[in-house]
Formats: structure tokens, C-alpha cells, sequence
């Protein structure tokens, strides 16, 4: 009368009876489990019946290649008692409808809850193999792994700084922002470096003249 359908598809080369094991461990809660070796699942959900509705849950599994799918089926129906509620007090009597309508939205819900529990168990399996990438051969017919790059330092920006009549030599930038802390080096600062004409106030060089910003 009232169906519902939860089902999970996951990639994973999981045995078969680890794959049965962690479906009888995960749906559980839902009743009591029978899981079978050729795809079948059989839940006894009488829990979940009420006085005027009965509840039948079962599924499948399969588990072919990298794949694997589950899927599990839900039904709400009245019984006689429900059935006699319905026809003896009709109309008012569909109100009998909403218990089976009620159980069903219940039974759905714990269903995707322990079927992503079966989700996360499998992943977690995944990640405890070895990738199969690597299973095929052994460490001595593996190429060597090439070596890393060299490790490129960057080029530092350098300048020859003049303070009062003084080359003060080679400063980085991080040394020029300390003269200009402490006033030893303004934006008419002389500075060169190689590859310029000449001397040149610090100003006329964009990225010094950012550093007084």
C-alpha cells in the first residue's frame, strides 16, 4: 500500500563475505537480518508494526567488478484489523491510512541511515587495500621514481644604497625598508644596481619607490 525504496551504489572491490558481514552488522538495527550469498536480503521488521499495519522490508546485493549496489525495499499495509477500521468507519475511516503513511516516512528514514553506515564501512575498507594500480608488480619491476627538482631560490632584489656620500653596499629589500624606518633613507636616496646607467633617486624605481608607501 505504502512502498519505499533505499538503495546505495559504491565503488569498491570488496569480497563478497566482508561486503555480507558489514550489511548484517550495519542493518541491524532495523530487525532481524538474514543476508544471503546469492544476493538476497530478508529483514523481519515486526518492530515497526502497529495495530492496524504490518510492515515488510527486503532487499538486494550485488557486488560485481569495482561495483557495488544495494538496494532495499519497504512496504506499509493494513491488516484486518485496519481493514475493518477502514470499511466499518468510512469515511472518517481513512484516517487509518496515516498510521502505515506515518511507519513508512520512520522505516525510510533508519533505512538510508544504515544504509550509509554500509557506505562508510566499505570506505573505510577501500582505504585499508593497497591500490591495485601497484598489487601487479613487485617494487623491482617499478621504475625508479626520478629525482625532485632542484630547489630554485628566488632571485633577490638587490641595490647599492647611498647614505651620505656613502655606499653602504648591497641591500635587499627588507634592509631597505629598515633605513627607511629609521629615516637613513629617503625617496631621493641615491641607489644603483647593475644594469642601470647610474646612480638614480630611489623614487624613480617603482619597486622602491612602493616601499615608502
Amino acid at each position: 500500500m505504502f512502498k519505499g525504496t533505499s538503495s546505495q551504489v559504491i565503488k569498491s572491490s570488496i569480497p563478497k563475505d566482508k561486503l555480507m558481514s558489514i550489511l548484517e552488522e550495519s542493518l541491524f538495527s532495523i530487525g532481524t537480518i538474514n543476508v544471503t550469498e546469492n544476493g538476497t536480503i530478508y529483514i523481519s521488521t515486526t518492530k515497526f508494526d502497529g495495530f492496524a499495519h504490518t510492515t515488510e522490508v527486503s532487499g538486494t546485493w550485488k557486488a560485481s567488478g569495482d561495483r557495488v549496489s544495494i538496494e532495499i525495499e519497504s512496504s506499509m499495509n493494513l491488516n484486518a484489523l485496519g481493514w475493518l477500521i477502514l470499511i466499518c468507519f468510512f469515511p472518517g475511516g481513512l484516517l487509518i491510512l496515516l498510521l502505515p503513511s506515518f511507519a513508512k516516512s520512520g522505516v525510510a528514514n533508519k533505512l538510508d541511515l544504515a544504509l550509509n553506515e554500509v557506505k562508510n564501512a566499505i570506505t573505510d575498507w577501500n582505504k585499508q587495500i593497497p591500490n591495485p594500480i601497484y598489487t601487479s608488480h613487485t617494487s623491482s619491476q617499478l621504475p625508479a621514481a626520478p629525482p625532485p627538482p632542484p630547489t630554485q631560490r628566488p632571485i633577490e632584489i638587490c641595490y647599492h644604497v647611498l647614505v651620505n656620500g656613502t655606499d653602504l653596499g648591497e641591500q635587499n629589500l627588507d634592509n631597505m625598508k629598515v633605513l627607511i624606518k629609521t629615516g637613513n633613507m629617503t625617496k631621493d636616496t641615491m641607489v644603483w644596481k647593475q644594469g642601470m646607467n647610474g646612480w638614480q633617486p630611489a623614487s624613480t624605481i617603482q619597486e622602491l619607490n612602493e616601499l615608502f608607501i
